[in-house]
């Protein structure tokens, strides 16, 4: 696959944002997943990770898994998961229950962790 200077910095404006918030990071990931961008310095994305962010397989796709497991929700319950623990978390729990969960820890005024979803379920 032949790359030009385009695809480049598309890439590295990526990689810029993926260090901003777990979302856009996760959102820059999918994309550069998809359109075979870490193919400019590596031949997977977990080297291309490894090399460029520092991140181990694990995390990569941790961040993934979280990001697709909170964008199936509504958005305005997808707004208060701060973090990749507690998108994490509300994979390990059983999608009919996840909104109904969330609204109760929002209807209280409670943060979203990891914590309050354990023990709210």
């Amino acid at each position: 696959m032949d790359f030009n200077q385009e695809d480049i910095d598309l890439l590295h404006s990526a990689e810029l944002k993926i260090q901003t918030d777990w979302k856009s990071a996760a959102s820059e990931l999918l994309e550069i997943k998809t359109k075979g961008l870490y193919r400019i310095y590596s031949d997977t994305i977990e080297g291309w990770c490894e090399m460029r962010l520092g991140w181990k397989r694990q995390r990569l796709y941790q961040v993934i898994g979280a990001f697709k497991t909170v964008a199936a929700l509504p958005a305005d319950l997808a707004d208060h998961i701060e973090d990749t623990k507690s998108g994490e978390e509300l994979k390990r729990m059983p999608v009919a229950d996840r909104v109904a969960v969330l609204q109760s820890l929002v209807q209280k005024g409670k943060r979203i962790s990891t914590q309050a979803l354990k023990k709210e379920m």
